[in-house]
Order: C-alpha cells, then sequence, then structure tokens
C-alpha cells in the first residue's frame, strides 16, 4: 500500500512540474520523487536521479545538519528506475519550473548500467547534454558517480564512473561525491538487494552531497 501511494505522488509530482510520466522502469528501484523544503536555508538544490537519489533525500537530515543555516530547500526530483535517457528528457520542464534553482546535484547510472541498458558513450553524451542545459538555465551542477553495488548484473559500474571522471575533466565540473568508493568501503550501508542503501546509507549519500554542496553554492 506504501509503494501504491509513493507511485501515485510520484505522478502527481510529474505532472505539476510540466513532465510526462516515464514508462515502466527497466529495473524498479524504490520509491516515488517527492518535493521535500529542508530547513529555511537559501535557494532550491534540485537532486536529479533515479531512485537511489529518492530515497537518499526522503528527510533530508542530515542534509540540514551539515549546511546548518545555509542549507537550501531540496526539491527531491529523482525517479525509480529512471535512466539517464529518460532524465534527459525530463529535465528541461524541471529546470523552466523551477528557473531560481541554484544548483542541480545529478545521481543517475545503476539503471544505465543494468546489463549495459544505456551503453557508456550513450550515458556519457546524455550526462553532457544535462550539464549544458542546467549551465544554460544558470545553476551550476555535480555529477555524483554510481554507487557500489556487488550485483553482477551492475559490474560494468566502474566503466560509467570512469565516464563520469572524464567528464568532470573536459567540462571543468567540481567532482560529485563519490559514492563507489563509499559504499565499497561500507557494504553495511546498503539493503539486502545489494543495490539500494539502508537509512544509514541514505544519511551518508546527503553528508556526501552536502559537502560538496558547500563548495557549488
Amino acid at each position: 500500500m506504501r509503494d501504491r501511494r509513493r507511485l501515485l505522488a510520484a505522478t502527481l509530482v510529474l505532472l505539476a512540474l510540466g513532465c510526462s510520466v516515464p514508462a515502466a522502469p527497466l529495473v524498479l528501484h524504490g520509491d516515488a520523487p517527492q518535493s521535500i523544503q529542508s530547513s529555511a536555508g537559501p535557494g532550491l538544490w534540485i537532486a536529479l536521479g533515479d531512485s537511489i537519489t529518492v530515497d537518499a533525500f526522503a528527510t533530508p537530515t542530515t542534509w540540514n545538519q551539515v549546511l546548518s543555516a545555509d542549507a537550501p530547500q531540496v526539491l527531491n526530483a529523482g525517479v525509480w528506475g529512471e535512466t539517464s535517457a529518460q532524465g534527459l528528457a525530463r529535465l528541461p520542464a524541471l529546470l523552466a519550473a523551477h528557473p531560481d534553482a541554484r544548483a542541480v546535484g545529478i545521481g543517475f547510472g545503476s539503471n544505465d548500467a543494468f546489463d549495459g541498458v544505456v551503453s557508456v558513450s550513450d550515458f556519457t553524451a546524455n550526462l553532457r547534454a544535462m550539464v549544458a542545459q542546467i549551465r544554460a538555465a544558470g545553476m551550476r551542477t555535480a555529477i555524483a558517480s554510481i554507487p557500489y553495488s556487488p550485483k553482477p548484473d551492475v559490474a560494468a559500474i566502474p566503466q560509467y564512473n570512469a565516464a563520469i571522471a572524464a567528464l568532470d575533466q573536459e567540462l571543468g565540473l567540481t567532482p560529485g561525491p563519490d559514492l563507489y568508493t563509499w559504499f565499497k568501503a561500507h557494504p553495511d550501508e546498503l539493503q539486502a538487494d545489494g543495490v539500494h542503501p539502508d537509512d544509514a546509507g541514505d544519511a551518508s549519500i546527503q553528508r556526501l552531497w552536502a559537502d560538496i554542496a558547500q563548495e557549488l553554492l
């Protein structure tokens, strides 16, 4: 029942943002997107990504603790099961709906890397296009590395992360949080499915993103 309520919330939020509702996900990853305000700090931070983003920013407690009075509001713009291609498709409407946002944190790749559903080259092109759109909107951005997973279906994640690192250098981006290294060192913060972080892992993602936000905002 909770999952159905979250899915309904996802649909309502996407419609409110002027976005099309994505097709059925290739990999069912987590909860529904939702708009959540953190403490009354300046600006707006858009958390863009798949279900790992959705879960991580469901309750931005650690984010607020790290950034304190400087914590911007968080728009949780993650969508379960989404690939970078789907994220790119809805990005223009998202940016148009929130022109005063200060920064966008990008977190895609677990679904892209699932049996190579989206090739590394296409993944890179999608991220490059996202960065161009975000910069054109006058916002700053960073891209998180894809979290480590022991699942054989996503064994190619290091190749996708290498593409992210190369793109950071090419575009002069502030590197996003290194979620791969963190979760490889802390596999106990992954759920039993080996893909999604647990509550402690979600708090770690918030903290790592907050550290990057201090450089971007």
